[in-house]
């Protein structure tokens, strides 16, 4: 039993603490693999709104002349209502799908985790507010301003909006290695556009990422059968991990365990 007590004590102190589980963006718990299905509400232009755009991808062969910018709605697993949404279940969401429209009207959505470093790394370097952590206060279920675009460096909100859009398209699409608007399978036409040239600077910035920022953000997709497919991302700001009650009796009987074993070891 004495040979015992030193390893009872050790396990004790190695018993890993509780990391604490973060708010959730969506009125759903999405699981790590796997997809849950739902109900989307798409409520429009998000703060930031729109900017007039012209792509084309060559494979598969699509030319795309409208809008281009962040949208903002509702998701959950349970039937939703319009103009009725509690506050707490807004997000913002960006196009993944230039092959099917926007619907106003409540669609079936299945959302999933989305593994794609160069899309959370777009994240960590343009999406705005990040330090907000979140798309809603979860206590005062009111909106916050995470992601939204704002006026600023000679560009408008529009343009950071559009210009965002732009990239996600650009990662989401490009064959090639390299990211840019100007070559590849995926491009922008309105080289003289600020949300162009915005979107160029992000994607250099992204081909040359060092780091490990990125890990920090998680992103989702949201697809539909019939209607455009969308992505959005949260922001997870690192955090110490608070053990809790429990662990800390385990560590402190692990710790009086040891303590206890090396005084009778000194006495003998």
């Amino acid at each position: 039993m004495k040979k015992l007590l030193p390893i009872y004590a050790a396990a004790l102190l190695l018993t890993p603490l509780a990391a604490s589980a973060g708010p959730l963006e969506f009125d759903a718990s999405i699981p790590a693999s796997g997809s849950v299905s739902g109900y989307l509400d798409w409520d429009g232009s998000a703060d930031g709104g729109f900017k007039a755009v012209k792509v084309s991808n060559s494979s598969p062969a699509k030319n795309y002349n409208g809008w281009g910018g962040q949208f903002q709605g509702y998701f959950s697993t349970t039937a939703l209502i319009e103009a009725s949404n509690p506050a707490n279940l807004f997000f913002r969401f960006f196009c993944i799908d230039l092959y099917q429209y926007a619907t106003e009207s409540v669609t079936p959505y299945t959302a999933s985790f989305y593994s794609n470093d160069k899309l959370r790394q777009l994240y960590d370097i343009a999406y705005p507010n990040q330090l907000t952590g979140d798309f809603y206060d979860a206590a005062t279920l009111s909106k916050t301003n995470f992601g939204q675009f704002a006026n600023g460096a000679g560009y408008t909100a529009q343009e950071y909006s559009a210009a965002f859009q732009l990239s996600v398209w650009e990662l989401f699409y490009e064959t090639g290695t390299g990211h840019d608007l100007d070559t590849g399978s995926f491009r922008e036409a309105s080289s003289t556009a600020n949300a162009h040239k915005i979107a160029d600077q992000w994607l250099a910035a992204i081909d040359t990422y060092s780091g490990d920022g990125y890990l920090n953000w998680q992103v989702y997709r949201f697809d539909s059968t019939t209607n455009q497919d969308y992505l959005a991302a949260r922001y997870i700001e690192p955090t110490i991990n608070v053990p809790e009650p429990g662990s800390l009796a385990l560590f402190g009987a692990g710790l009086f365990g040891l303590m206890a074993w090396r005084r009778r070891t000194r006495g003998k």
